[in-house]
């Protein structure tokens, strides 16, 4: 992304080329099983597609938005219901964010997966006295629970 837009900004093709070369293995890769990623905004599915909407505006290259298109239809309410990370870096709340910028051109498929999304946090969430907060710490939820007690972490 940072090459994109460096692209934009001084129009150096050597910067584009950089770009779309770093960006080739990551499509590939994504386009290939794009049900069994992460849903995280910083380690998952919806990182690519935030990635190239953006540098298919940067760019203007139209088949990163085709390719990131792609992806979110990879993403579908089970993969929603199955998360269990829930947080911005590795869950649905990454994915909210993340796939909002295909609005443009997904309109109902974003709203439909933002609202499943938050439906799934909201569901999942535990009532505190002084706010609420999610299920799991991301490390329980990557190892199945399992921390000692003086470790996990009270995320609010």
């Amino acid at each position: 992304l940072a090459l994109s837009a460096a692209f934009a900004r001084c129009q150096d093709p050597s910067f584009a080329s950089a770009a779309l070369g770093a960006l080739a293995p990551v499509r590939e890769l994504a386009l290939e099983e794009p049900g069994s990623r992460p849903l995280g905004a910083f380690d998952g599915l919806p990182c690519v597609i935030y990635v190239l909407w953006h540098s298919a505006r940067l760019l203007e290259e139209p088949a990163l938005v085709d390719d990131g298109r792609r992806l979110l239809h990879g993403i579908d309410r089970e993969s929603v219901e199955r998360d269990r990370v829930f947080d911005v870096t590795s869950g649905l709340a990454g994915l909210i964010l993340a796939i909002r910028c295909l609005e443009p051109v997904e309109e109902k498929r974003v709203h439909d997966l933002v609202e499943a999304s938050a439906r799934h946090l909201v569901a999942h969430a535990k009532r505190l006295e002084d706010g609420v907060q999610r299920h799991l710490d991301i490390r329980e939820a990557r190892t199945g629970g399992r921390l000692a007690p003086e470790s996990k972490a009270c995320a609010r």
